[in-house]
């Protein structure tokens, strides 16, 4: 028996649930999610994280997200000069 179960991805400006049942990447959010912990102990805010990650606009992250792309340009612009 499957018991059903459900991700809820929360944060102070977006919210996302998405239905696990006969899901097989359980592993990859979890390792994804421990990243994600990882990150917050080391960055205690948003230019942290723009210094230690380089600004890549040329992968699947930035398609169907209209404006994200040059949002995110303008973050690293401002942090980085």
């Amino acid at each position: 028996m499957v018991k059903p179960t459900m991700l809820l991805y929360c944060s102070p400006k977006d919210v996302y649930v998405a239905d696990m049942v006969d899901r097989t990447d359980l592993g990859d959010i979890i390792n994804a999610m421990k990243h994600i912990e990882h990150i917050l102990e080391i960055c205690k805010t948003k230019d942290d994280v723009v210094r230690i990650f380089p600004l890549i606009c040329d992968n699947f992250r930035w398609k169907g997200s209209p404006g994200s792309e040059e949002f995110a340009k303008e973050i690293w612009t401002k942090v980085l000069k």
